[in-house]
């Protein structure tokens, strides 16, 4: 069985380029895995789930946000953009996993905060997803 998985970046500076981004890879996923193929859509979207980025592409009626759709609570901190220094906190959610809820169920979603010597590896916290392939 065919699974489809998408990663982008959008740009982190201009509001209507990442809006652009949004179409752009929803174009993308429709001409290459087609309405009915399973895919899952990761990245960084540089952009909080109030933006119209992510409303471009959650108005897709079979794309869902995997975190709003778990069966099981969200484990971890709400927001996924930080610095590397775990002192200065964590910033707005804009890291995202997204699925075709028709394909799969989301058992578990986590923002994984883990830190060596109080520092992070990346200046945006790993996303997770478990998911659960529909036949």
């Amino acid at each position: 069985k065919e699974i489809y998985y998408f990663n982008t970046h959008f740009d982190h500076e201009g509001r209507i380029a990442r809006q652009q981004s949004a179409r752009l890879i929803l174009a993308r996923i429709e001409q290459i895995a087609g309405p009915s193929t399973p895919t899952i859509l990761t990245g960084d979207f540089n952009s909080g789930p109030e933006s119209d980025a992510y409303r471009t592409i959650i108005a897709n009626t079979n794309i869902q946000d995997a975190k709003l759709s778990t069966e099981s609570p969200h484990s971890g901190p709400h927001g996924t953009w930080c610095t590397f220094d775990v002192k200065h906190g964590i910033g707005d959610r804009i890291d995202y996993i997204f699925i075709t809820s028709s394909h799969f169920k989301v058992l578990k979603h986590a923002h994984l905060s883990d830190s060596e010597n109080k520092v992070y590896p990346s200046d945006h916290l790993p996303v997770l997803a478990e998911l659960d392939y529909k036949n």
